[in-house]
């Protein structure tokens, strides 16, 4: 989701072949890769793209919505597992690497405002899982102070997780040699502004804060 909103404020990417990852430059000497499947034997055969790494990004989410009454506990442990577990995996795995650089892993929690604290959202579960992240990545920070990594914690503005963590649009585009191509769209629910002020600076700050707001507005100054 992140890596969507960094090209769609023109950071541009491209995908490379054999390797599926997108590429996007955000700052001198720093770029971001997104990896859309992690497995530890595919870190011992591709150390040499992360030599340098940076920033780990967990952007993966689940929302299932529906009383607490009626879901099962399947869907519980469902959204457990892809907005809890997986961004503790992740960090598990990539905790060597980013010691070399001192680097940082960027998770994202609730919203400061959530918008399951509306009546009728039925996002009682999944509000319990982004809490837990918050948890999670207060206690991580803690573990890994002196080790020189970094943990941020990502509020995202306070809009329906379906939106959030919705899969890009494929839209049909033709290209002029006549052949039909299927590219994905997505509209970002956050505004230049709160990206250069949260997550451009969560990436690149070298003493980042512990949580950054993605929901910041531009402010006015009125003589």
């Amino acid at each position: 989701m992140l890596c969507s909103v960094l090209d769609v404020i023109g950071k541009s990417g491209s995908l490379r072949g054999g390797f599926d990852k997108r590429t996007l430059r955000i700052s001198r000497g720093l770029a971001i890769q997104y990896i859309t499947s992690l497995k530890n034997k595919y870190l011992s055969t591709r150390t040499c793209d992360f030599f340098c790494l940076w920033a780990v990004i967990h952007t993966g989410g689940l929302a299932l919505p529906g009383s607490i009454e009626k879901q099962t506990s399947s869907t519980w442990e469902s959204m457990l597992r892809h907005n809890l577990v997986a961004p503790l995996r992740t960090a598990r795995v990539f905790i060597p690497l980013l010691r070399v650089k001192r680097g940082r892993i960027v998770l994202l929690g609730d919203s400061e405002t959530s918008y399951a604290s509306k009546a009728g959202t039925g996002l009682v579960a999944f509000t319990a899982s982004r809490k837990a992240v918050e948890g999670a990545a207060t206690a991580l920070k803690s573990e890994l102070h002196s080790s020189g990594v970094d943990v941020v914690l990502l509020k995202p503005p306070p809009v329906n997780p379906l939106v959030l963590y919705a899969s890009p649009v494929l839209k049909t585009v033709d290209v002029e040699s006549g052949v039909t191509s299927s590219e994905g769209t997505w509209i970002a629910p956050l505004s230049n502004y709160s990206v250069q002020n949260s997550l451009i600076p969560a990436l690149t700050t070298p003493c980042p804060l512990s949580s950054y707001d993605m929901s910041l507005k531009t402010k006015l100054f009125w003589r």
